[in-house]
């Protein structure tokens, strides 16, 4: 760890303080805030769960963080959790404001998990996980550890009165204020600068699009963190060094891909992938005794996996083949957008020669910018403003980050995810995957840019509001 330190200071001592001081400054208002508007919600919804649930989750993820990392990445923590605790309380009234319930348009996937996750803790004990497929869900569904989370969550709300649909948005919080710390982590280690360390942190817990996810009983923000988690683990330093030795690396890549794989099995897929480049491209993987050790564990894991799994994978690319049209056709009559017209001119284009383009560009603006009200999309177009504002430092760090063996694993997965979600679902939450990775792309970009950065950023306001103009006008 010494290198990382060396490299952490080298940055000017004035900067670095004039970041530390006014974090220190800012993470004790925003716990304070948090708390009071949380305190004040439990008391208004008459739920001892939700201040219960608000005060474990802030400690565990606290001391999880303070443990493992610094003081700097848990005033992240802390401060970016105290954010999501007034969002889920703000979303929720805004929900119930324009649908009558604190759900989007009223109802949505966030009803599956928790009424599924309230039946198996009714019904069941801790240990009967098993009995969620098949008979709470289909054999096929591949949500079933979020529902167990749900269910646990659940059984811990009865200990203080009852469920509250804000008990696993306060857990989602946690997640995400964990992946705001993982990310400064991660930024050190590949050697940004502190500045740009704690400013992608902030992004990647701060930035509209993923607390407006994290605050709803969805799934993606959990499988973000262990993904991310993932990446972090299999990150070289400049030298081709992992954090541990191989065989723990393994072992904790395994434990993190399990229950992501009873989350989604896509994203697990991906992961493994991932981790294969990897340890594949490094140059120190492939020393005699490395080769000699781990040869036989690797060609065992994979006729186990290859026999075991391979019905399986069968089903999942069944199933994703013939999902794929329909995905396009209802994203063609408008989908979760607010644009029917733009979006079946992108999704009605066949993918060759000019379609694939055509979701590329799509995924990189949406959601589109289109309306402020209700309140929560007023607040995901101000996200994709800033989103497509930054988007030439993004395409600078991908392109740096390819030639870089200590980088290569962030581009990979920041490309695999969002080629994933922009060729097959298009579903806006699937957007989280493959932001958790852009934002450290962002900040290696800044970092690498050579010219006037305010410069490119007015001329990117200039082009993003000429493109919107354009739009309104031909939506007119």
């Amino acid at each position: 760890m010494k290198s990382y330190k060396t490299f952490e200071t080298s940055e000017p001592a004035s900067e670095m303080n004039d970041l530390s001081r006014q974090l220190k400054r800012f993470t004790p208002i925003m716990v304070v805030i948090g708390a009071i508007v949380m305190t004040a919600y439990a008391a208004l919804q008459g739920s001892l769960s939700v201040f219960i649930a608000y005060s474990c989750f802030g400690f565990v993820g606290f001391a999880i963080v303070i443990f493992t990392t610094g003081y700097t990445q848990a005033r992240i923590y802390l401060t970016i959790y105290g954010m999501a605790a007034i969002a889920a309380v703000v979303l929720a009234w805004d929900y119930t404001n324009a649908y009558g319930a604190p759900y989007w348009g009223g109802g949505s996937d966030e009803f599956f998990f928790e009424n599924n996750g309230i039946a198996y803790a009714q019904k069941y004990g801790v240990f009967d996980y098993s009995s969620i497929r098949g008979d709470l869900v289909y054999e096929w569904e591949s949500t079933v550890a979020y529902i167990y989370i749900i269910g646990l969550l659940a059984k811990f709300s009865e200990l203080f009165g009852g469920f509250h649909t804000m008990v696993p948005r306060l857990f989602n919080a946690m997640c995400l204020s964990l992946i705001a710390a993982l990310s400064y982590q991660l930024c050190i280690r590949l050697q940004l600068k502190h500045s740009s360390a704690i400013i992608a942190a902030f992004s990647s817990g701060a930035f509209p699009y993923l607390m407006w996810i994290s605050v709803q009983s969805l799934r993606d923000i959990i499988q973000a963190l262990l993904v991310l988690l993932v990446a972090y683990l299999w990150v070289p330093d400049r030298d081709g060094r992992w954090l541990y030795p191989i065989p723990l690396l393994i072992l904790m890549s395994v434990l993190s891909v399990v229950p992501l794989w009873e989350m989604r099995k896509g994203q697990a897929i991906v992961v493994l992938l991932l981790v294969g480049v990897s340890f594949i491209t490094n140059r120190r993987s492939w020393t005699p005794l490395n080769l000699l050790m781990l040869t036989p564990i690797y060609s065992a894991i994979a006729v186990y996996g290859i026999v075991t799994y391979y019905p399986v994978f069968e089903d999942a690319y069944s199933l994703y083949t013939k999902a794929a049209p329909e995905y396009a056709e209802y994203q063609a009559r408008g989908g979760t957008q607010q644009t029917s017209g733009l979006s079946a001119a992108v999704f009605q284009a066949p993918l060759f020669p000019v379609g694939w383009l055509f979701r590329f560009v799509y995924a990189l603006i949406s959601p589109l910018p289109t309306t402020v009200w209700p309140l929560y999309y007023g607040w995901l177009s101000a996200g994709t403003i800033i989103q497509i504002v930054f988007l030439p430092f993004l395409f600078i760090g991908l392109r740096y980050s390819l030639q870089s063996s200590q980088w290569r694993i962030i581009g990979l997965a920041f490309l695999s995810f969002f080629v994933a979600m922009s060729m097959f679902t298009f579903t806006i939450r699937h957007s989280t995957y493959w932001m958790i990775f852009a934002i450290p792309l962002v900040a290696l970009g800044w970092e690498r840019y050579t010219g006037n950065h305010l410069k490119l950023i007015k001329l990117m306001a200039v082009l993003a509001s000429s493109f919107g103009l354009a739009y309104f006008v031909l939506k007119g």
